[in-house]
């Protein structure tokens, strides 16, 4: 084999290789993506469902009595924790994927799953990531995408846990207060 042949073989496997990563980011996007669907259109079906049963029990309340529907408030909140343990499984899953797509991008020389890190600074990546930029890159950074920041402290992740154990609480209040008696079932 000539010395040409063999660099020409080293440039098509290159560019397999190229080809391979962004297909490979592509779908870890897209798999990315329907890990966030999921979680929060799964999340507003639980939330909506409780809703609606909540309300049509207390229309019963008097048909039912206050134990049976402090019952059925505290069973929601333990659904309600149960599914926020799933959803922080998605959530980890969801990591692993970005995590592979910050390694493809630094074998690409892509910056986007960087950029997100330094944005996000509760992860400890985001030191990590500032070191992957070129002097020229960390002060375009500084410049340009920290204005954005104020805009961007809050993570989904964490909106989502508050929101989360926001609802678990006020479930568990009302079954207990239903349960205690202290919340009346008279006709209003």
């Amino acid at each position: 084999m000539t010395q040409e042949a063999t660099g020409n073989s080293q440039k098509v496997r290159e560019h397999l290789e190229h080809e391979t990563l962004l297909k490979e980011y592509e779908v870890a996007q897209q798999h990315a993506g329907m890990l966030h669907r999921v979680s929060w259109q799964a999340t507003g079906i639980l939330v909506v469902g409780i809703g609606a049963v909540s309300g049509f029990a207390i229309s019963l309340r008097q048909d039912i009595g206050g134990a049976m529907i402090g019952g059925f408030f505290i069973g929601s909140s333990l659904a309600m924790i149960a599914w926020l343990f799933i959803v922080r499984r998605l959530v980890f899953f969801q990591r692993v994927t970005y995590r592979r797509m910050q390694e493809i991008e630094q074998r690409l020389g892509m910056r986007r799953q960087v950029y997100i890190s330094l944005l996000d600074s509760r992860y400890p990546t985001s030191e990590a990531a500032w070191k992957l930029l070129s002097p020229n890159e960390q002060e375009n950074f500084n410049t340009h995408v920290r204005r954005i920041k104020g805009c961007c402290v809050f993570s989904s992740e964490a909106t989502f846990t508050g929101l989360w154990v926001f609802l678990i609480i006020v479930l568990l209040v009302v079954g207990v207060l239903l349960l205690a008696g202290f919340i009346p079932l008279e006709p209003i």
